[in-house]
């Protein structure tokens, strides 16, 4: 049974902070050898110098008051599952919702300069009527909402209890999800097993994939269209050395956490490399210099101040117990929105294979954003998403 929302306020007690910063502070970082290149994870010289930002510039107490700008919530959705989430009431006379769903190493914090403009458009130029209720969850295992009850879960179960928090504990009968990297697969999920909810859904990751068409597929079948057949072999080459992360995160995930959690700077690391090489693999830019270095320290504060690092490696064996891929016959029929990004980590297959997998009534090409497509253009990302509820709702 869900339980209803609960008034949250973001406030980390002092001691937990100055732990982080001790233990930021005592890094050894005469110990450690510096390749220089980010081939090999982030550059020792380059750690030192995020490390020396968060202990003389850096202001988590500025970042707790950006954060508790929107108000948050918890609200129990059964199986002893509390979520955490973000709820801006949009200015819309009847406005719909929207649910955003993160993926890892992300946080609510990705969508946060997407909120308001898709609430109160009309603060940005935009016309009032277009504004939207925006739902922000941490997923389970996630920044302030509770673990998995079960342990590792797959993106399946996540879409339902993020289907549950929007109908059961807010009422909504119909209403629009979103997102990227696990959070696409959620909405996908959530619109193939509760079509009669979702109005739509917008993703910048087409990751449910068309039955025999899975990654690293070795043998497509006749089906496939040639030129998606040569992608699909082409693919299979392109992530094998792209994917060792998950294949650790995966299969070791307990081994990664007790090495990572008492270390601010090596949680840092392993999550700002992600923010480097998803977003631009030539290493021509650092990842501050494409997101801006108090945006990042504040996106890995949100795993170090609630201790969710270890819990939200569990995302990766709980793939396992989900598919990716669609049963025989199956697809994502109700409206799909793609916003299809330069992401080095998971490309964008060609259109015609990902219409095997999704109803596409809309596909904008962004060359411009990478894997983080929310935190890294949100202003275009919002944009294409009002324009995605427009189209739907006329259409409707």
């Amino acid at each position: 049974m869900a339980g209803g929302p609960e008034p949250f306020t973001i406030q980390v007690p002092q001691e937990k902070l100055d732990g982080i910063l001790g233990r930021v502070a005592s890094y050894p970082w005469e110990t450690l050898d510096d390749l220089g290149d980010w081939r090999f994870g982030p550059p020792a010289s380059y750690m030192h110098r995020v490390a020396e930002h968060w202990l003389s510039s850096y202001d988590w107490r500025a970042a707790e008051r950006e954060l508790n700008r929107f108000p948050h919530f918890k609200a129990g959705i059964g199986d002893g599952l509390e979520l955490h989430f973000v709820h801006e009431r949009g200015s819309g006379v009847d406005p719909g919702a929207v649910v955003l769903i993160h993926g890892w190493p992300s946080s609510v914090y990705d969508f946060w300069e997407m909120i308001e403009p898709l609430a109160h458009p009309e603060r940005f130029g935009g016309d009032a009527e277009d504004g939207v209720d925006v739902v922000v969850p941490s997923v389970a295992g996630y920044g302030w909402s509770g673990r998995p009850p079960m342990g590792p879960q797959g993106r399946r179960m996540e879409a339902a209890q993020i289907h549950a928090l929007m109908t059961d504990v807010l009422g909504y009968e119909r209403f629009v999800a979103g997102g990227g990297d696990n959070g696409a697969m959620n909405a996908a999920w959530m619109a193939v097993d509760q079509p009669g909810s979702v109005e739509g859904i917008h993703v910048y990751a087409p990751n449910v994939r068309p039955h025999g068409g899975g990654f690293f597929e070795t043998n497509p079948t006749e089906e496939f269209t040639q030129e998606e057949r040569e992608y699909l072999f082409w693919e299979l080459g392109y992530l094998q050395p792209r994917f060792p992360y998950a294949l650790a995160q995966g299969s070791s995930p307990q081994t990664l956490a007790q090495a990572q959690m008492d270390s601010p700077v090596g949680q840092a690391a392993w999550i700002l490399e992600k923010f480097q090489r998803w977003t631009e693999e030539s290493a021509e830019k650092t990842p501050d210099e494409i997101f801006g270095m108090d945006r990042l320290l504040t996106a890995v504060m949100v795993y170090l101040v609630t201790d969710s690092f270890d819990t939200s490696l569990w995302a990766y064996p709980g793939v396992y117990s989900d598919p990716t891929t669609l049963e025989p016959g199956q697809r994502v029929e109700v409206p799909v929105g793609l916003v299809a990004c330069a992401d080095p980590l998971v490309p964008v297959p060609p259109r015609s294979f990902v219409e095997r997998a999704y109803n596409v009534a809309r596909w904008t090409d962004m060359p411009e954003a990478g894997h983080f497509a929310a935190f890294q253009r949100p202003g275009p990302v919002a944009e294409d998403l009002r324009a995605f509820l427009r189209q739907i709702r006329t259409r409707s």
